[in-house]
């Protein structure tokens, strides 16, 4: 066998074993995220009661109001996660130092319109 003997410290070879591991593990997650399913953005009826932390029934009563964005196919119900996020940004409320900031700058610009001459 014509191998090659080296010398180095017990830190050395801790490294070098702990670098080859880590390149491993990175390696093998890097296969297995490949051969992962990509996360469904099609979402069934209890799918989408559990993503918005709300009982089926409820789901139901929005959904027959009209408040959910929904697609039907035959007799199934489905929802569009991305669809339902900014359903759910819709619901978001200003601070109030953010609502004085928006009343402050609508007062200016209605005041910069009163202040133009109108033309004929």
């Amino acid at each position: 066998m014509n191998g090659l003997i080296i010398s180095m410290s017990k830190q050395e070879l801790t490294e070098m074993i702990h670098a080859a591991v880590r390149d491993a593990v990175t390696e093998y997650r890097l296969r297995e995220s490949e051969k992962a399913e990509p996360v469904e953005d099609i979402l069934n009826s209890r799918e989408a009661a559990r993503f918005l932390d709300i009982k089926l029934n409820t789901l139901y009563i929005k959904t027959h109001k009209g408040e959910l964005p929904y697609m039907k196919k035959g007799k199934k119900v489905y929802f569009s996660r991305q669809q339902l996020v900014e359903w759910m940004g819709q619901g978001r409320r200003y601070s109030r130092q953010e609502s004085l900031q928006q009343a402050d700058a609508r007062l200016c610009e209605l005041r910069i319109r009163s202040q133009k001459p109108h033309r004929p």
